[in-house]
């Protein structure tokens, strides 16, 4: 199974190479990828854009978080992302179910009748008497 982030690559790395972003985590990172006259603007995650192509990067970033939430419910349907995340986030060690609820923010926001909080927590509560049946501890 896709990650949700498998879904947005490709589209992202386009939109990047296409608007000069690039990722930098210390000045050295900064000043070895920056090009001369341009002003750039630091965004979350160490992102790096372009002070004229923000909005169009943050605009497309959008677009690009929409259809790939499509294609995942497509490919996976809800039941299914709710289980990869509660999982991949090992809920059932940790048992804090925050990480992996952020994780599927952009679904719920899109179609929030299949990620309501009772669908959430029934599945995960699956999911974690699945965790004791097979000791995946």
């Amino acid at each position: 199974m896709k990650y949700f982030s498998d879904y947005m690559s490709e589209a992202q790395t386009k939109l990047f190479n296409e608007n000069g972003v690039f990722f930098a985590f210390s000045n050295e990172q900064f000043n070895e990828n920056k090009q001369e006259n341009i002003k750039y603007v630091s965004l979350p995650g160490g992102m790096i854009c372009p002070k004229d192509k923000v909005k169009t990067v943050i605009n497309e970033l959008d677009k690009i978080a929409d259809n790939a939430v499509d294609q995942d419910i497509k490919d996976n349907g809800a039941k299914k992302i709710i289980e990869r995340e509660y999982f991949n986030h090992e809920c059932q060690i940790s048992m804090d179910t925050d990480s992996a609820k952020s994780a599927f923010y952009h679904h719920s926001e899109k179609y929030p009748d299949l990620f309501t909080e009772e669908i959430i927590n029934k599945t995960f509560n699956e999911c974690f008497q699945l965790a004791v049946k097979n000791d995946w501890f």
